[in-house]
């Protein structure tokens, strides 16, 4: 019995010194990993990080975000007007969070309209699943982050929100600014505040490159969160707060090569040579995705932004950004060795890893039913799983200068097979008839010789007899687009 005994209180000693080795090694991996190294950066080390700060809400209702009134847009197209101290305040907010909230950019109605046709999609594209009856949705297998395909989504509603006068006015307000424009260039000697030079001085920055006044809109997908469920049968991880069937995973990343971006405005780049090689044909749409994620410096301000159709509170699931990031961009991928691994994987992306204390700085975005939140692209960003029993649903959106598709090399080959798709899906469509003049501009179809053959396409039909649909609509188009090509 003795020597039994001797022989299980050597096992338990043996197992505490395994024990409390293991624990040693997992405590110095965690503070290898919390360290930020003052020594040359490795793969697996970290610069400085930028200090917390923490994001305004909005005064009204502190659930929600700070946000701003869109900007109303003069008849030269400059975004400026009455509301020049909203105006002046949103820009100084996006200089220093690296993000801006517009509310009221989508009606009430408009969200319900939205909100319809993706449920819509989903119930055509998997038989058995309804909007109605939640035990369904188990039909639709998607996991990506709430997308529902890989190809850009075509439908009506979503070519009529991207030709929005609202949507547009708020990218036009930046995009303006960015490169001089805007509320200043109205500015008197008699009316010039202290923040208002502030905020010339910040936008006006001699390495911004002259913007033209066009600008493309993107197309892409939606995104759908469903609402989460407990599990029922007892197997939730008891650390877990919550624990969903629908739960999305938490991420944080940019949508850019960061290294490759301060590659310099060659022609001869790496984003450059991939940029040229878009052709959009219907086999291969999602080259509508991988324009948004080549950028450079030398394309001057570059922008995303997220169209929230449905009330969006912190549980909710949703949007998360690290607040001005955008200022240590430069600073932090100098210092952080490029991945090549992760390069593999993730083309024109960078993934922040589970175990990097950015991870810590990550906040949520709550926003109103209708508000838009627009980002520089070299904010670090993400998403929230959802936790609560409502669903969230969002619109990624892009907005860029004519002027990119207009680089040497590209022009007019890029641009006229761009045009090319998205006139023809927007026949398919059935839209044609509802193209408004910024439609023309946002779609990329001004000045194009796609849309000028189209054109003459319709009076060939026209003279021959045959039915044509709003014939005159298209004149008009026709003419305002001319006369602001000759304003050039």
């Amino acid at each position: 019995m003795g020597r039994n005994k001797d022989l299980k209180q050597q096992k338990r000693s043996t197992r505490n010194k395994t024990k409390t080795t293991i624990q040693s090694k997992i405590s110095a991996q965690a503070a290898k990993r919390s360290t930020i190294p003052s020594s040359e950066p490795s793969q697996r080390s970290f610069p400085a990080l930028p200090p917390f700060m923490k994001i305004p809400r909005d005064e009204e209702d502190t659930r929600f975000t700070k946000s701003f009134k869109v900007p109303p847009i003069a008849t030269d197209g400059k975004a400026y007007g009455d509301e020049t101290q909203n105006f002046v305040e949103l820009l100084e907010f996006f200089d220093t969070f690296g993000f801006v909230v517009f509310r009221d950019v989508c009606s009430d109605d408009e969200c319900e309209r939205l909100k319809s046709d993706m449920w819509g999609f989903i119930e055509e594209t998997f038989p058995g699943f309804s909007r109605h009856d939640d035990s369904t949705w188990d039909k639709w297998k998607g996991q990506s982050y709430g997308m529902p395909q890989m190809d850009p989504i075509f439908t009506k509603e979503f070519l009529r929100m991207r030709q929005s006068e609202k949507l547009y006015g708020c990218f036009r307000a930046l995009f303006d600014a960015a490169s001089g424009g805007g509320a200043e260039e109205n500015e008197t000697k008699e009316d010039t505040s202290h923040s208002r030079k502030v905020t010339k001085k910040k936008f006006t920055k001699k390495n911004n490159p002259p913007q033209t006044n066009d600008l493309i809109v993107s197309h892409d997908r939606w995104l759908l969160y469903r609402k989460t469920e407990e599990f029922k049968d007892g197997t939730a991880d008891e650390n877990s707060s919550h624990t969903g069937r629908w739960k999305t995973r938490r991420n944080l990343h940019l949508d850019m090569d960061p290294w490759q971006y301060y590659d310099g405005g060659s022609d001869t780049n790496a984003v450059s040579q991939r940029l040229k090689e878009l052709k959009y044909e219907d086999y291969n749409l999602t080259n509508f995705s991988q324009e948004n994620n080549d950028v450079v410096q030398s394309f001057g301000l570059s922008v995303q932004a997220i169209l929230n159709v449905n009330e969006n509170l912190d549980a909710d699931g949703g949007t998360l950004v690290i607040p001005g990031f955008h200022r240590y961009h430069e600073a932090f991928f100098t210092q952080h060795c490029s991945n090549a691994t992760q390069k593999a994987k993730f083309a024109s992306r960078f993934l922040v890893d589970e175990c990097n204390p950015m991870q810590n700085l990550g906040q949520r975005v709550p926003m109103r039913a209708g508000s838009m939140l627009v980002w520089d692209q070299r904010l670090i960003h993400g998403s929230a799983p959802n936790k609560s029993s409502n669903c969230r649903f969002g619109i990624p959106i892009r907005v860029f200068a004519k002027r990119i598709l207009e680089r040497e090399g590209n022009y007019p080959s890029r641009m006229e097979a761009r045009a090319t798709t998205v006139l023809d899906f927007i026949e398919k469509s059935g839209f044609v008839d509802e193209i408004s003049d910024t439609g023309l501009e946002t779609f990329g179809l001004r000045g194009t010789e796609t849309w000028r053959k189209y054109l003459e396409k319709l009076e060939r039909s026209e003279k021959k007899g045959h039915k044509k649909t709003d014939s005159q609509h298209m004149k008009e188009n026709y003419v305002s687009q001319t006369r602001d090509e000759d304003n050039l």
